[in-house]
């Protein structure tokens, strides 16, 4: 059972994302856990295909459903998956393709994993955890298509760092009524409430499903709602400030900015760029970053999935050329919504600085 706020919540962004149907959870990981739980497909003969460029949630619930994850190599402009990239990767105990967005991108190439995996018969599932307003325009069916509505189901994170937030919590979005019926249970520790035989009197509960309790609760819900108010003006703000940085670095070879596609808005969960500086780290190039000019800078994710301990048995004879290449050299920019234009100025001032300093002194030694 839910409250009247999480309802309204779940209303807002269902209509958001133009899918009919909207569960509320505490997370985003067990939001996809839950979606994988829905599916119904039998989890000990069948393995679920995951970019290595993801949050290990994306991997975890997989084994935590009791799939098997085949984690794999990424796009090397995109950093997402291709539908070029799954086809190499579907056996026939491919269950389905979980489908990360990006920092908010949804894959210019998604038309293609879509008929993909409608072809082959395997689910497409939407790690959607930075794109709550992203979307895609199809100009050949004049269709725009929402993150949270590109496959059977996608799964949203309200996190303290995300597109808006209730602190902690998630959301699953579908059109498919029996995910919907079935993901409502498992939130609820698996549980339907029994039908009182006398109204008003208490008669219990029917446990259908072992589960836990993933519920949202109704204060979460309320700052949900309120963000929801403001979600389109966070998100013209994000680009506001892609732009800018854009604008910043259009003339510094050193840095390879992130890609942008004219059929697909960007929500911008991070601004993630490439040092492309021979002889200077990532490591050192943002600790003079961070040291000199107070500039913080992420790696996300780094290490990559196929890196961790947790995962080493899933990865055996697999390689991840583009991976291993790209998310070395990554790093994020500063990207919320109350960057000034003059912070942006002092930003790119001080990375066009800081690669100055380099140049200037090409044998300071690397950071340990």
């Amino acid at each position: 059972m839910q409250g009247k706020l999480v309802k309204q919540f779940e209303s807002r962004i269902s209509e958001y994302v133009d899918a009919k149907y909207a569960v509320a959870t505490n997370s985003c990981s067990t939001a996809l856990e839950i979606t994988l739980r829905s599916l119904w497909v039998d989890p000990f003969q069948y393995e679920w295909i995951v970019p290595t460029q993801t949050f290990v949630a994306s991997v975890n619930c997989v084994i935590r459903t009791g799939y098997k994850p085949v984690i794999v190599d990424i796009d090397p402009v995109t950093q997402c998956l291709t539908a070029d990239i799954i086809e190499k990767n579907i056996t026939e105990n491919t269950a389905g393709v979980i489908l990360v967005n990006m920092a908010g991108l949804i894959p210019p190439d998604i038309c293609e994993i879509q008929e993909l995996c409608k072809r082959r018969n395997k689910h497409l599932v939407t790690d959607d955890a930075h794109a709550l307003g992203s979307q895609f325009y199809n100009q050949y069916k004049d269709q725009r298509l929402h993150a949270g509505n590109l496959g059977v189901a996608g799964c949203f994170s309200f996190y303290a760092t995300k597109i808006i937030t209730t602190g902690e919590g998630g959301m699953i979005t579908t059109n498919n009524k029996e995910i919907y019926e079935k993901a409502l249970l498992l939130r609820n520790h698996g549980m339907s409430v029994n039908e009182p035989e006398i109204p008003g009197l208490d008669y219990g509960v029917t446990c259908e499903f072992p589960s836990s309790n993933y519920r949202m609760t109704e204060m979460a819900a309320m700052l949900g709602n309120s963000q929801m108010k403001h979600i389109d003006g966070f998100i013209k703000k994000r680009n506001e400030i892609a732009e800018q940085y854009f604008d910043e670095f259009k003339d510094v070879e050193e840095i390879i900015t992130p890609p942008t596609y004219d059929m697909i808005r960007q929500t911008w969960w991070q601004y993630i760029c490439q040092l492309d500086f021979g002889s200077v780290s990532r490591k050192t190039f943002c600790q003079y970053l961070l040291n000199r000019y107070a500039v913080p800078t992420a790696n996300a994710y780094w290490p990559a999935c196929h890196e961790q301990p947790a995962f080493s048995q899933y990865v055996h004879g697999r390689e991840y050329p583009n991976a291993d290449k790209l998310l070395s050299r990554n790093f994020s920019l500063p990207m919320y919504v109350e960057l000034k234009k003059d912070d942006i100025y002092y930003i790119g001032d001080a990375v066009r600085e800081t690669i100055q300093h380099f140049k200037d002194h090409p044998n300071v030694p690397e950071i340990d």
